[in-house]
């Protein structure tokens, strides 16, 4: 990863930001035996790549690729004071959903199934470690953010409760989104705090 001012800091601190989670429904939903190891490597290749675009014209950046998903986080998100990175940041989820026609016919081409995918973000820790004149940033486990993965369905783009309260000032009618609000669920042991989800749309 490259080195970047914005999460540049003492080796070790943790800053929140909002962390994006894309994970692929296919190809975990069907069985892969009938390809072979080109088409595979293919298949991430062209989804990892088309992702990895979005982002990057988003002012997004990459942190890890981990099986079927894709880690990213959005560095202008730390500063809970200024909202310009918003907008960036709600196009890009959407546009990663509206590429996934494009992308299909891209897989189909090449003899691959049709892809399945979803999105998810929420504010999360992010830990900065300086490691041989590098800056990584690491996730650690991220158990909320993976509770709205689950509940979020394919094709989809959920923001946590957290996330949505903290950017709803900051996005007017003009911006042409739509928020769905789902069921909360259950975030402790006794069941007693919950934490809601909100589908995010294009409003028409």
């Amino acid at each position: 990863m490259e080195e970047d001012d914005e999460v540049r800091s003492e080796d070790g601190k943790s800053i929140r930001y909002c962390v994006s989670l894309i994970e692929m429904v296919s190809p975990s939903s069907f069985n892969l035996d009938g390809y072979n190891s080109e088409q595979i490597k293919t298949l991430y290749t062209l989804f990892i790549n088309e992702m990895h675009r979005i982002l990057i014209e988003h002012g997004g950046k990459l942190l890890k690729f981990q099986g079927d998903t894709i880690k990213s986080y959005f560095p202008k998100s730390s500063n809970k004071k200024d909202f310009v990175w918003v907008n960036d940041f709600l196009e890009c989820c959407l546009d990663q959903i509206e590429s996934r026609p494009s992308l299909s016919k891209k897989m189909n081409h090449e003899g691959l199934p049709e892809i399945f995918y979803k999105v998810t973000a929420d504010y999360e820790m992010v830990k900065v470690r300086h490691d041989r004149n590098e800056y990584w940033c690491i996730i650690p486990p991220v158990p909320l953010i993976d509770k709205i993965k689950l509940r979020t369905p394919a094709n989809c783009v959920a923001l946590g409760e957290d996330l949505y309260r903290s950017i709803n000032p900051a996005i007017h009618d003009e911006d042409h989104y739509k928020f769905e609000s789902l069921n909360a669920f259950p975030i402790d042991y006794w069941n007693t705090a919950s934490y809601s989800l909100y589908l995010l749309s294009r409003s028409k």
